[in-house]
């Protein structure tokens, strides 16, 4: 599993664990503009868009990110891009009701990520 899907899935499970909610807020940014895409799926309700979950993904050196709860049907094809592991992943989280679609432009943490960084 690449770094930076770890990284959105620990994301996720702290604020599952913490119970930790927020305000969801809407974006300009549509995610199919985005370079990058991830898609968690089997996520619970409710995370996916926190202020909360975005801090944490910027912390981590994700840039421009957007996220998107949406139902289990989404794939990186909903987005005009294909399961390559270069510019959209999909992975199961857990069984939640939702995926959690997580886009954005560039990484500068440290470390490697799979999308040929």
């Amino acid at each position: 599993m690449s770094k930076i899907v770890s990284i959105l899935l620990m994301g996720i499970t702290a604020i599952t664990l913490s119970g930790c909610g927020g305000d969801s807020s809407s974006s300009d940014d549509s995610i199919s503009d985005k370079n990058y895409i991830v898609i968690l799926k089997g996520v619970p309700s409710g995370v996916c868009e926190t202020d909360t979950y975005k801090d944490i993904l910027r912390g981590y050196g994700i840039e421009g990110v957007v996220t998107e709860e949406t139902d289990t049907t989404t794939n990186c094809a909903t987005y005009g891009k294909s399961n390559d592991g270069d510019t959209c992943a999909e992975t199961e989280y857990g069984d939640g009701d939702y995926n959690c679609v997580v886009g954005f432009d560039d990484f500068s943490g440290s470390g490697d990520i799979s999308f040929r960084k």
